[in-house]
């Protein structure tokens, strides 16, 4: 009798031990689709990426040169604290922060020395120091102390961006357009755009924490070619003004006026409004 009992503790024993190891085989799985699944997304194995580097359309002119559309650089100022020895960091910093300070004159100088020491004492990869930077802030803090040691030494480096303009603003804009992958591209900027696009180049960025990423090598990108129209800017704006006012004073919803000069077939102004409801 007593051997019986044994047997049957033992089998309860086992029994009660394979409902639980089942448990735990249902549960894990379940626990790492719902609270770890991040953990396991593909882009968490990628410590390297390839993002394009946008080429600069070419420019845009008048018949006598001037500037319809152009794109003007932007850059991104980044350091890598790691780059810099302490000899070098302790004995400019100071001389950086105050510069900087004068510069962009955004904030104290005491208040770019506190930051750039936190930054180089967690030797961070890719910090930020400034955003839209024009290019001649950018070539006179590439003569910054530390910044002027370049990217492998000064840890200097930053990240292009173009942005693109019309001088004239609204003057001749329909007629200039705009190119937009998500929508139909209008006017010269569409029509040209094969010209105008250039080709673009690739960089090559190292993931960081807090998914970071700094660039590693970059293939240059090569700029477009530039564009000249026969547009007279001096009867553009006329045009424009003669067209607005007869708008108004018709309330017409909308009107095009075409200037052409009749020996060559140049178009010399093109107009396009609509009006535009005051509330």
């Amino acid at each position: 009798m007593k051997h019986s009992k044994n047997i049957k503790r033992r089998a309860v024993a086992i029994y009660l031990f394979m409902i639980l190891l089942a448990l735990v085989i249902i549960i894990q799985p379940l626990y790492t689709q719902i609270f770890e699944s991040h953990l396991y997304n593909t882009e968490n194995y990628n410590v390297t990426r390839t993002v394009t580097v946008p080429a600069s359309r070419g420019n845009i002119y008048s018949d006598d040169l001037s500037l319809l559309a152009t794109s003007i650089p932007e850059y991104e100022i980044r350091w890598d604290a790691k780059q810099v020895d302490k000899e070098l960091f302790l004995d400019e910093v100071e001389e950086l922060s105050s510069k900087l300070s004068e510069l962009f004159n955004d904030k104290p100088a005491s208040d770019y020395f506190d930051y750039l020491r936190k930054v180089w004492a967690k030797q961070s990869r890719y910090a930020l120091i400034k955003r839209k930077v024009n290019y001649n802030q950018l070539k006179l803090l590439k003569q910054f102390p530390i910044f002027s040691e370049g990217r492998y030494k000064g840890g200097f480096q930053y990240k292009q961006l173009n942005i693109r303009q019309k001088p004239f603003q609204q003057l001749a804009g329909r007629t200039i357009g705009y190119h937009k992958k998500q929508s139909k591209s209008v006017g010269i900027e569409g029509a040209f755009n094969y010209d105008l696009k250039g080709k673009n180049g690739e960089r090559l960025e190292h993931r960081l924490a807090g998914n970071e990423w700094m660039p590693i090598r970059e293939r240059e990108s090569f700029p477009g070619k530039d564009v000249i129209t026969t547009i007279d800017i001096r009867f553009q704006d006329i045009a424009h003004q003669a067209l607005e006012d007869r708008l108004y004073f018709h309330d017409a919803d909308f009107g095009t006026t075409i200037l052409m000069e009749v020996a060559t077939g140049e178009i010399k102004s093109i107009v396009n409004l609509k009006k535009v409801d005051e509330d």
